[in-house]
């Protein structure tokens, strides 16, 4: 009897131990994103590039499968009449039209139309509420195309990332429609009972932006982070005077700095979330960004950038070890791509 006691106690603990890892969220097996410019017509370039930066960002460099990514874009600026680049993607500072510009990542120098092989998944009048809704909760109509759907599971950590225009407690689809604190909320809630994530990270970059993450204390491991304060705008940094237009946000190129300088190369310079929030001064980008991590089982400061940006080193699919994922910073990746083609 002491014997089988013991066995039962033993077992116990192992689950217990196991368990603890899992709901902790510090072991998943996989990353996927979900990217969103919200926002149609030229004049919001900015958006779009955002998006197509970071989503550059986590393919080459985080090496997170493209298969695993969503990129909406509200408007096709890259066939846009008013584009005097078109097919191609900037945000850089200085004159687009003869490459010579500086990259936004503060380390290197190079030409960088970050529009090379990237995959719109959906795009102008498909850039809508009830479709995002849709590839968030798996729901889709009969006949969608899979590579249109986002097979998250409970073991995959997931980033939804948004830019666009907003205000308290909303942010604009197309200027059309509009989704709401509560209803963004309601969906991460679905995800959760579904098991469509293990950890989620919400970053949303527009004005009044951290209102957008009041409610999300009742969906569990679910972390966010806005651009903004309620009463706050969210800026752009510069204009491209070739393109007449301005072409990033600053909370959004802080991100793509911050991620380019502490998870270039995987060890001991990777940042937390903590770090990226802390490291973001409200005199460069004129708004105080918001974080919240209430109903997460892991808090910001214990929350590596690298579990949202990175593919998971223990990926089932890539069945590679950390130590073997080759990590390129984003210049070298953009130069191998352009002397391929």
């Amino acid at each position: 009897m002491r014997e089988v006691m013991s066995t039962i106690f033993f077992l116990w603990a192992f689950m217990l131990i196991l368990g603890g890892c899992f709901v902790s969220g510090q072991h998943h097996t996989e990353n996927f994103a979900v990217i969103v410019s919200t926002s149609r017509f030229y004049f919001n370039y900015r958006h779009s590039a955002n998006a197509v930066a970071l989503y550059n960002y986590l393919k080459n460099v985080g090496n997170i499968p493209d298969s695993n990514i969503i990129l909406m874009l509200a408007d096709d600026l890259i066939c846009n009449a008013r584009n005097p680049l078109p097919g191609q993607v900037y945000m850089t500072e200085g004159s687009s039209w003869s490459r010579a510009v500086s990259s936004p990542f503060s380390e290197y120098h190079s030409p960088d139309d970050l529009f090379v092989d990237v995959d719109i998944d959906y795009k102008a009048d498909d850039v809508t509420v009830e479709n995002f809704v849709r590839v968030l909760t798996g729901k889709h109509l009969p006949g969608e195309a899979n590579k249109k759907k986002l097979n998250s599971h409970a073991n995959g950590n997931v980033l939804v990332y948004m830019a666009g225009h907003g205000g308290d407690g909303f942010i604009k689809f197309q200027d059309q429609e509009e989704i709401t604190t509560s209803e963004i909320t309601d969906v991460f809630e679905e995800m959760r009972q579904s098991g469509r994530f293990n950890e989620l990270l919400f970053v949303v970059d527009t004005c009044q932006a951290f209102t957008l993450c009041d409610d999300l204390a009742r969906v569990p491991n679910v972390i966010g982070i806005g651009s903004s304060l309620r009463g706050e705008n969210s800026y752009a940094h510069h204009t491209d005077f070739t393109l007449g237009v301005t072409v990033v946000d600053q909370f959004t190129r802080e991100l793509l700095v911050f991620l380019d300088k502490n998870m270039t190369m995987p060890g001991p310079r990777d940042g937390t979330i903590s770090d990226f929030v802390t490291n973001v001064d409200p005199k460069v980008i004129l708004a105080h960004p918001g974080v919240t991590d209430k109903s997460s089982y892991r808090k910001i400061h214990e929350v590596p950038m690298k579990d949202f940006f990175r593919a998971s080193s223990i990926s089932a699919k890539a069945k590679v070890t950390q130590e073997e994922v080759h990590y390129p910073d984003l210049a070298e990746v953009i130069a191998t791509q352009k002397n391929s083609n």
